[in-house]
């Protein structure tokens, strides 16, 4: 109930007019066939990003649930780690963001 009430008046606060309002909710209550799935691709450095996390868990299942510092020697974990802080601060930098009260 909480998770419907936030939704819609995070509908209501986005919006630029009622009339847009009226036309989202109906478009959520009646139209599921006219919805668009408009998703953005994952940048390069989510993709980059997915074998690095991916490695690191299997070194853990694999080693019995231990650190990586304590599987890997020192220039290997702190590589990989400076690859996930870079890949991540990339991340950043790529994607494209707006304010979220640009609409005010």
């Amino acid at each position: 109930m909480f998770f419907i009430l936030t939704s819609a008046g995070w509908v209501i606060f986005r919006s630029h007019s009622m009339a847009q309002v009226k036309n989202i909710f109906e478009v959520l209550i009646f139209g599921f066939k006219e919805l668009q799935f408009n998703a953005v691709l994952p940048t390069y450095a989510a993709i980059l990003g997915l074998p690095i996390w991916i490695v690191i868990e299997w070194l853990g299942n694999k080693s019995r649930g231990k650190r990586i510092d304590e599987v890997l020697p020192l220039p290997a974990w702190t590589a990989v780690y400076a690859a996930m802080i870079f890949l991540f601060v990339m991340s950043l930098v790529a994607a494209p963001s707006e304010f979220i009260y640009f609409v005010f």
